[in-house]
């Protein structure tokens, strides 16, 4: 499978929305040195871990700053220069209840509060360490009274899982397989959800390296209905399973728009956006 670094220049690469860049103020130095230390199919195939997992402060100029690992940087060119969870079909007046399910180190998490300024997020990241940093990023920028962070992953139903480490935090995966290799981590599912948030979200972004399936495909048609709004990636699967995912989101009342920004041999990753008229 190709590293998803590659899948995320090849999203850039193939994407409509202009790279402003320049929305990165240290981008000069910081982009090509994140290109450098990733996995990738040139040279250092490898990356340079070692220099890839160094921190470094990212500064945005909307205000934002982010303290996060030279290897977690691309998230940010994704999220603020790409954007790449802009729709124009989710630009709804009232947003007060957001669900952010994979918050990583918190990039799209401030990206959604920017955007909606008056909404309460609930941000969900199942890794520890992760979850820590995206806490500390949301302080960093003064939005801690309005955002709530649950150190969880996501599935179909509750209880435990194990956390899968990839080359970065942007690529580690909950696995629910029992003997799995990995950090027992805590799993919840959409009913329990819910009843955590208030019983609707306004809006829901979701990045969970593959979960999106289990969680929300394997979530019963009422408990969909209570989202109003859903933007996020999809990742990997069969053409089965993709048609199967989106049938059922279709089915609980959204209208879907997927784009499918990159695919190599089989491996096919996609955003799309799901809205109520």
């Amino acid at each position: 499978m190709m590293p998803r670094f590659e899948r995320r220049i090849g999203l850039w690469l193939h994407s409509e929305s202009p790279a402003h860049f320049t929305e990165v103020k240290n981008y000069w130095w910081l982009l090509p040195l994140a290109w450098i230390v990733s996995p990738s199919r040139v040279f250092p195939r490898r990356g340079i871990p070692l220099i890839g997992r160094r921190e470094v402060t990212v500064k945005l100029r909307c205000g934002d700053a982010f303290r996060l690992r030279i290897n977690e940087v691309f998230t940010i060119f994704e999220v603020y220069a790409i954007h790449c969870y802009d729709f124009p079909e989710l630009s709804m007046e009232s947003i007060d209840n957001i669900v952010d399910v994979g918050s990583n180190v918190g990039v799209a998490t401030l990206w959604l509060m920017r955007q909606y300024p008056h909404a309460r997020l609930t941000a969900l990241e199942p890794a520890a360490d992760s979850y820590r940093r995206m806490m500390e990023n949301v302080s960093r920028s003064g939005l801690a009274d309005r955002v709530n962070g649950i150190n969880a992953g996501v599935g179909a139903s509750n209880g435990d899982g194990f956390l899968v480490q990839g080359v970065s935090s942007t690529v580690s995966h909950v696995d629910r397989h029992i003997g799995t290799s990995g950090i027992a981590v805590n799993v919840i599912d959409l009913p329990n959800l819910l009843s955590l948030v208030g019983g609707s979200i306004d809006l829901m972004k979701i990045d969970c390296e593959g979960a999106e399936y289990e969680f929300l495909g394997g979530a019963s048609l009422d408990d969909l209905k209570c989202i109003r709004a859903l933007i996020g990636e999809f990742h990997p699967a069969s053409v089965e399973k993709l048609q199967a995912f989106f049938d059922h989101l279709e089915a609980a009342g959204f209208r879907v728009r997927r784009s499918t920004n990159f695919k190599f041999d089989d491996d096919t990753i996609g955003v799309f956006g799901a809205w109520r008229d």
